[in-house]
């Protein structure tokens, strides 16, 4: 799976309102199913890669305490 294809994913089930968030457990979840549906294979490293391009481009932020939210630049981008 491309990179670009896999972060649309994740943006796509991440909540779309203003202080929407989930947790990490859910987006994996999400994605995975998601991923599974359109025929390809989750994979961990890829998914944590893309998530963390996702938040040093600031389209999302992942707090320490395991919730991730969308950013306004991140809902407007998708």
């Amino acid at each position: 799976m491309k990179d670009n294809r896999l972060r649309r994913i994740i943006m796509e089930n991440l909540p779309q309102v203003e202080k929407g968030e989930c947790t990490r457990t859910y987006l994996e979840i999400a994605v995975q199913q998601d991923l599974k549906s359109l025929g390809f294979e989750f994979c961990m490293q890829d998914f944590n890669r893309n998530l963390n391009q996702l938040h040093d481009w600031q389209h999302l932020v992942i707090f320490t305490n395991g919730w991730i939210k969308p950013t306004q630049a991140g809902l407007t981008r998708i």
